[in-house]
């Protein structure tokens, strides 16, 4: 069977190389200080190609996204250590609504190791040797802080 990549323009940016260098995969863990706070991402399904992906909001540098290594058309991989690839997009957004304050983790990878590891049929998941895991980020100096 014959690996076709179709790009679609508004699943990556003019930045984004689709040159497979080396693994980009990343755990990434957030919590909230509470529900309604806003993460500085939007998320996204692509249909054809059946992926979810994020972009960063236009603040996203005085988000909870920017340091816990959350990147612009990241594909997400995992939410909590259960793979989402196969969930539609709503029930995957219920899933990040419903988090509230939880502590939660997504496993997220670049564009170029997401279609490498499709084109070679691997199978992503955050036991990998090759997963970056990053510091937990907590909402603790914004206005979202919760007053002791």
């Amino acid at each position: 069977m014959e690996f076709f990549l179709y790009i679609d323009p508004f699943a990556i940016d003019e930045n984004t190389s689709l040159t497979y260098i080396t693994d980009d995969i990343r755990l990434c863990t957030i919590q909230r200080a509470i529900p309604e706070q806003p993460l500085g991402i939007v998320l996204h399904y692509h249909r054809h190609e059946c992926f979810h992906y994020v972009k960063l909001t236009d603040d996203y540098e005085s988000t909870l996204a920017f340091p816990s290594g959350i990147k612009s058309f990241d594909r997400v991989i995992e939410c909590n250590g259960i793979n989402i690839e196969d969930d539609s997009s709503e029930n995957f957004k219920k899933k990040i609504d419903g988090i509230g304050t939880q502590l939660f983790q997504l496993l997220v990878c670049n564009p170029a190791t997401y279609a490498h590891y499709k084109k070679n049929n691997k199978h992503l998941h955050s036991k990998l040797d090759t997963v970056k895991c990053f510091k937990s980020v907590q909402d603790t100096a914004s206005k979202y802080a919760k007053v002791k």
